[in-house]
């Protein structure tokens, strides 16, 4: 009897693949990394596909090693959103696949933007033109690699790749498609006008089906390859983001998570359709059909922490050491300001120039303050996203995901920057997992709907805001727009100056 689900997260970093029990038990997990070869100052960045596949396999092995693969009732993968991968007909990728992290296409941004207008181009997509999505990638290769673009049979996301190798078929889902910027998010149809600016044939686009739909059985050609037996259910699974969104339990209107991932983004459930093309939000699909989401995605959320902790920390610092640093330093961090901007920008500003600083550093700071900076300046970031989404509509309660929830200091701060309850449940750090479970669950009929993540859940811990810290957090962020504004001619002048030396 086929008992277990099987999921992967493709993500920035490596393939984190799970297996859970139908009745919802994580029982096993498992983590593959792969590289991230970047370029140009960190403007390109790209993945190598077969590094995925590899990773899948291995991950496999793993997890079914003294298990039966007979008893996978389905296989469901997520990942990250927004990539490029142009593949032949055989489903040979035919370069480096360019991720969500990649800038290099904003000139073809621009150009997209001028034939279809940013409002137009908001009301069909629900989000603000930007180089780092799969529409400008897509014109920049057929302008700087025409030979790539002609022998492109589709272009695919790093999910989709995976289904394809198990199943032969070229197929996404609603919530990938919405993120390539070549997606009607109203008609559920890719968009002739969008398409017609790039000059991108509909039919170099695979087929959008909705999460949770079976997609084909795992081939001969590549079941032992994979450690799964041929003919085993591949369901098709969602972007990461609405993955971890539906493993969150975030169904209900009001309801909102933010995820503290290497990018961090935060975003909320409606019923409403409304949007404001200047907003600097993305209104995208919910996985519960009939519903949307407001929210925005800051590049580099966990990833600052990450390059404090790699480049400007102490060496290997434990956590409950950073903790204690944290904490030891009042909110405000004595007046030092963390711009977290060190990969640019998605929402509100979609700026791939916009760049990280320390500002009101005195002599009297110590390594402490710092630390607490990173965390307060990538909250207050994400605070100026939900205060934008507040305007759409409510938010009435958060949950936290991501390796990020862990730290209760960060959650502290989340709450006193929000001035609202940051929820963690027992699933924080596999959401995404979860959710990925949860739709290989329905596509395999084991569950009827995707509102059983809700039983999934049980509160662990919830962090209160403190009143006496909303004004100064309040003022932090007001702090925080000016200061990205003030500065913006100023990087502008440091991204000349880089491009010249870089060609001396």
């Amino acid at each position: 009897m086929a008992k277990y689900l099987l999921t992967h997260d493709l993500g920035t970093s490596s393939d984190k693949a799970t297996l859970y029990a139908a009745n919802g038990e994580l029982l096993a997990h498992s983590e593959q990394s792969y590289p991230v070869y970047y370029a140009e100052g960190g403007i390109f960045a790209e993945q190598d596909a077969v590094d995925w596949w590899n990773a899948f396999c291995n991950n496999n092995r793993i997890l079914l090693k003294d298990r039966n693969p007979g008893e996978v009732a389905a296989v469901a993968i997520s990942g990250q959103m927004m990539a490029c991968l142009p593949v032949n007909k055989q489903g040979i990728p035919l370069r480096r696949c360019m991720i969500w992290a990649d800038g290099r296409a904003g000139k073809e941004n621009e150009r997209i933007e001028s034939v279809v207008g940013k409002d137009r181009f908001y009301s069909i997509t629900g989000n603000a033109p930007s180089a780092n999505y799969t529409a400008p990638k897509v014109l920049y290769l057929k302008e700087h690699e025409p030979a790539v673009f002609e022998a492109a049979y589709k272009f695919i996301q790093p999910k989709d790749y995976i289904n394809l190798r198990l199943t032969g078929s070229f197929f996404t889902d609603a919530s990938d498609a919405g993120h390539t910027h070549l997606y009607n998010i109203f008609s559920g149809q890719w968009s002739d006008e969008i398409l017609q600016a790039v000059g991108l044939a509909q039919n170099k686009l695979p087929e959008v089906v909705w999460a949770g739909t079976p997609i084909g059985n795992v081939l001969d050609s590549v079941a032992e390859e994979c450690a799964l037996l041929p003919g085993t259910l591949v369901v098709q699974g969602a972007g990461d983001g609405r993955a971890a969104m539906l493993g969150a339990g975030i169904l209900e209107k009001g309801e909102a998570y933010v995820c503290l991932g290497t990018s961090s983004w935060l975003s909320a459930a409606t019923d409403k359709a409304n949007m404001d093309a200047h907003s600097g939000l993305y209104k995208g699909l919910s996985l519960r059909k009939g519903y949307y989401i407001n929210g925005g995605t800051m590049q580099a959320g966990g990833l600052s922490y990450d390059w404090y902790i790699k480049n400007l920390c102490c060496d290997n610092p434990s956590y409950a050491e950073m903790e204690k640093q944290i904490t030891s330093v009042s909110p405000g961090a004595d007046g030092m300001l963390y711009m977290p901007y060190i990969l640019g920008e998605r929402a509100p500003y979609f700026d791939t120039g916009a760049k990280g600083a320390f500002l009101g550093l005195k002599a009297t700071h110590t390594r402490a303050h710092m630390s607490r900076s990173v965390m307060e300046g990538v909250a207050l970031h994400l605070a100026i996203i939900l205060n934008r989404m507040e305007k759409l509509d409510a938010v009435d309660s958060v949950r936290i995901v991501g390796g990020g929830a862990k730290s209760a200091a960060w959650r502290q701060i989340l709450a006193d920057v929000f001035q609202k309850s940051i929820i963690k449940t027992n699933v924080d750090l596999n959401a995404g997992s979860l959710g990925t479970a949860v739709l290989a669950g329905v596509g395999a009929g084991i569950f009827s709907d995707i509102s059983v993540v809700k039983e999934f859940h049980k509160t662990e811990a919830i962090s209160e805001p403190d009143l006496r810290t909303k004004g100064m957090y309040e003022e932090l962020r007001c702090i925080l727009e000016e200061a990205y504004h003030a500065l913006k001619n100023v990087n502008g002048k440091l991204s000349s100056l880089s491009a010249i030396q870089g060609k001396e």
